[in-house]
């Protein structure tokens, strides 16, 4: 049987010490619904658990409207909700309401904020709001576009197959034009780099800005660039980037796709790509050149250590000297608690001349 995490105190939140099954025998003998909490140890249910589940708000709706009851997925809870509620769990944390007779009524991921956690659960006790009515109007092909979009986003962040057939729907239903507007940037918001919306996007750019907003949208594209670079970073320094060619070019690609921005930090960003481009090339001179002028500048922590570490580990002496010469001026402009973690590197550097 599975019972509750040790560290889910009932006097913080509202779950019963008891099994899937007997928590489903109590809905049943109580009349009430049953509120699944489908955890695990890490990611986002740590963040759920400790800020969301243990809210007084929370716990008072839990309490007043549902049974409740968590299931752990790292020992078998994954199996337990299938034989029990018959649902294949395709990620964690998963939110279900369950009727009394056994039967899902709604579904949840992971939701950040107190609000609205609670706002989705109100839709979930709802019969027209719900997962389940949401389910029937897909079903009989009933839903607007933009209930499409919604649904098909809930499909993606539960992990389900159906995901890719309702994507495939919008993908009929949805032209240019609606793709554009404001209604539908949802779509565009939970795209990945280079993907068909990413470009789509960055074609249509201007479109974008003038109905969605202008710090909206450069700000999201900007982000999806920070995390290819910080990709890129972290093969480069682990040694597991297998296609330097076409990380060349990925590089190329990130500086005009950041070049078209205003955005904070947009700098920031290109002299990192800059650092990367030169390190894949060999040509660490030209990395010591752009840190040189970083450092003429702000001094931008994130990109020195960036070219720091990358010069450290291909350099030869004379590149070496190069960054011990950056030491005096880069520990003047630092944060004075940064100081002591960036000596340490200029020590550790100096050991190896």
């Amino acid at each position: 049987m599975l019972y509750c995490c040790v560290s889910f105190s009932q006097k913080e939140m509202c779950f019963e010490n008891v099994s899937l099954q007997e928590a489903l025998m109590k809905a049943r003998q109580e009349n009430k619904p049953l509120f699944v909490y489908c955890y695990t140890s890490y990611g986002l249910s740590m963040y759920m658990s400790d800020k969301v589940l243990k809210n007084k708000k929370v716990t008072d709706l839990l309490s007043s409207k549902f049974i409740c009851v968590c299931v752990n997925c790292e020992v078998d809870g994954i199996k337990v909700v299938e034989d029990v509620l018959k649902y294949s769990l395709k990620i964690t944390p998963v939110f279900l309401i369950v009727r009394p007779d056994g039967a899902i009524q709604h579904k949840m991921p992971a939701i950040k904020g107190v609000d609205n956690f609670i706002h989705q659960i109100e839709l979930g006790l709802n019969q027209n709001t719900c997962w389940e009515s949401k389910h029937q109007r897909y079903l009989d092909g009933a839903m607007s576009k933009k209930e499409l979009v919604d649904y098909y986003l809930l499909l993606k962040h539960l992990g389900e197959k159906e995901a890719r057939v309702a994507y495939e729907k919008l993908n009929i239903l949805l032209t240019d034009e609606d793709r554009v507007q404001a209604n539908f940037w949802n779509l565009t918001f939970e795209s990945e780099y280079n993907s068909v919306e990413f470009k789509f996007l960055l074609a249509n750019l201007f479109v974008f800005k003038q109905n969605v907003g202008d710090e909206e949208v450069e700000n999201f594209v900007f982000s999806l660039c920070k995390r290819v670079v910080n990709h890129y970073y972290g093969l480069l320094m682990t040694n597991f980037l297998q296609d330097m060619e076409k990380a060349k070019l990925a590089f190329k690609e990130l500086i005009s796709y950041i070049s078209c921005l205003d955005v904070k930090n947009k700098d920031h960003l290109l002299d990192q790509v800059m650092i990367l481009n030169y390190y894949s090339e060999g040509d660490m001179s030209q990395v010591l050149n752009v840190l040189d002028t970083v450092l003429g500048t702000d001094a931008d922590q994130t990109t020195m250590a960036m070219g720091i570490r990358l010069v450290e580990r291909k350099g030869n002496k004379e590149d070496l000297q190069r960054i011990i010469a950056f030491e005096d001026d880069l520990l003047a402009k630092s944060p004075e608690k940064s100081r002591m973690a960036i000596q340490k590197v200029f020590d550790r550097i100096k050991g190896k001349m």
